[in-house]
């Protein structure tokens, strides 16, 4: 079970050898996609492990808005999904100062809150989110919207 959540990589990438001049792009088609997601609550953390670890993305967890800061600068990773309503930074200030660096300016970035009202979307809009996904949510659709927002 470990070796296929850290080995494995997504049904749909094209694993054919690399020819020609050595293309370091190219690697990316041989590693896990690596999703950080930041919610202070354990219970997202296992719903989005059972969404997005079947199909191969290697997934590591913050559990509030200062650590997943730390971590996402640490790891650099493929994609964020955080939480609104975290006890230190809320989510909105967390994609803020993500999209202020260098690193996170392109990198794909989900908002997940139980926040409903369509003001909190254009906020997180507003934030620099690239989507935005209600609590609770399906397993299914969260792999697809992530799909769709890694554009795979």
């Amino acid at each position: 079970d470990v070796y296929r959540r850290i080995e494995r990589v997504p049904q749909h990438f094209d694993e054919r050898p690399v020819t020609g001049k050595p293309d370091h792009s190219q690697e990316r088609k041989f590693m896990p996609i690596h999703i950080l997601a930041i919610d202070d609550e354990p219970i997202y953390h296992k719903m989005i492990a059972h969404a997005l670890e079947p199909a191969g993305y290697k997934l590591t967890f913050a559990n509030n808005g200062s650590l997943g800061l730390a971590t996402a600068s640490a790891l650099k990773p493929d994609m964020i999904i955080t939480d609104v309503l975290m006890p230190d930074i809320n989510g909105y200030e967390v994609v803020k100062r993500l999209r202020r660096e260098a690193d996170f300016s392109h990198t794909p970035i989900m908002m997940l809150t139980c926040q409903t009202e369509m003001s909190e979307k254009l906020h997180a809009f507003e934030a620099g989110a690239d989507d935005y996904m209600t609590k609770p949510f399906d397993p299914d659709e969260m792999l697809s919207v992530a799909e769709e927002v890694l554009k795979l």
